[in-house]
Parts: structure tokens; C-alpha cells; sequence
């Protein structure tokens, strides 16, 4: 069972309100539209006594740390205060998060740059990666890298951010300091299209090598 599987049994009304639910916390967390002190709790207080001068020093620093997610959300709070984003890595993809539409429920796989992954599958399964290996980080080096492919040939989405796909549809959503870039339609036409299909590739070599990583720990366990 896997992000491009369909599901064919009778959906359940009182289930799919509840997987509604879920995704929307589920999908903050995946774009990085969170608050930037949900992640980072002991700083709101500090951060909430400077002058707006030490507050934009506060974020700039921020779009250094480690993680991917809390960059992103950095680069959210400087656009929200209409700070420049340098030319030279706006259009960089720090994440990019793939949505599929099934019977009952979605798929989601997620990458970010710092070697980060999820997978959330519609049944409620879920693989959380957050250690450092080489062959899921190449994996997930291989997705980005197709991802920025595509991103430099499309224009910055300036709306707010689509939300779910039906049915055998699928979207791709690629995280930059500036914002959102996607594309999104069939699967059929996803796969049949040279920039699209070396994207989806790539997800799928992912999150095969995700499933592999948890089955080999769920035998250790």
C-alpha cells in the first residue's frame, strides 16, 4: 500500500471528517506554515522584547538553522514584513511535499534539504525520517534536485495555498525562501510528462527506501 496505490473500499463519512481534520494540522506542518515559535517555544518571550530592527537580525539568523521547516518559516515572517528575499537563493527548494488523492483518503511524502522526510499514508500509517543516512539522503538529494528542475520553469503561486486533490489526482508543491511553487493534475498526465515523471521517480524510489528503513527497524524491534 503506497502513495500512488488505489483504494477501492466504501469510504466511511464519520472517518473522512476526521482525516479532514487531520490533514489541515498535518499539511501545516508539511509546508512549514506553522508559527515559528510553535517550534521554538523558549524563544517567544526573548523574541517578543526586541525592536523590530533586532527582531528582522532574530530572523535572518533563524534562516541559518539546521532545519529546513524552521528556515522556511523564517523566510515567512521576513516576507510578512515585506524584508527582500536575495535574488540568489529565492527560488532555492528547501522542501518539497507531494500530495495524492486516493478513495477515503490522501498520501503525502515530504523531503527537505536537511535530510528530513515523512510519509503519511491514508490508512494513518506514518514514517517520520529524522536521521541522517546516506542512501535515503541521496534519495531525497535526487528529489530536490528534480524539483528544482521544475521550479525554475514556473512562476511564483501568490494565492493561498490550494488545499487537498481529489481522486487520482496529484499535486507537487516546492518550498522556497519566496514562497510556493506547484504544479498539479491527473496522475496519468503527471507521469507521462519528462519533468513530472522524474519528480513522482524519484518519490517513489523515496518512499520505498522509507518503508524498507521501518520494516528493518519494526524486525529489530
Amino acid at each position: 500500500m503506497g502513495i500512488f496505490h488505489r483504494q477501492k473500499k466504501q469510504a466511511d463519512p464519520q472517518k473522512q471528517v476526521q482525516r479532514e481534520l487531520l490533514n489541515e494540522t498535518l499539511e501545516k506542518a508539511l509546508y512549514a506554515e506553522v508559527d515559528l515559535f510553535d517550534c521554538l517555544p523558549d524563544e517567544k518571550a526573548q523574541f517578543e522584547g526586541k525592536t523590530d530592527e533586532e527582531k528582522i537580525a532574530y530572523l535572518l539568523e533563524k534562516t541559518k538553522d539546521s532545519e529546513s521547516r524552521i528556515q522556511l518559516e523564517a523566510w515567512s515572517e521576513l516576507r510578512k514584513r515585506q524584508i527582500p528575499i536575495p535574488e540568489e537563493i529565492a527560488k532555492n527548494v528547501y522542501g518539497v511535499v507531494i500530495e495524492v488523492g486516493l478513495f477515503g483518503g490522501m498520501d503525502y511524502l515530504a523531503a527537505y534539504k536537511d535530510h528530513r522526510a515523512r510519509y503519511y499514508n491514508f490508512s494513518g500509517k506514518k514514517i517520520v525520517w529524522e536521521r541522517e543516512e546516506e542512501d535515503i539522503s541521496a534519495m531525497i538529494d535526487n528529489l530536490i534536485q528534480a524539483s528544482q528542475v521544475t521550479t525554475n520553469l514556473l512562476g511564483l503561486w501568490t494565492e493561498e495555498r490550494r488545499k487537498g486533490v481529489s481522486e487520482d489526482m496529484a499535486r507537487l508543491t516546492f518550498l522556497t525562501p519566496e514562497g510556493i511553487y506547484f504544479g498539479e493534475g491527473r496522475m496519468s498526465d503527471l507521469l507521462s510528462d519528462r519533468l513530472s515523471q522524474q519528480i513522482l521517480s524519484s518519490a517513489v524510489e523515496l518512499m520505498k527506501g522509507l518503508m524498507a528503513k521501518a520494516e528493518q527497524q519494526e524486525t529489530k524491534g
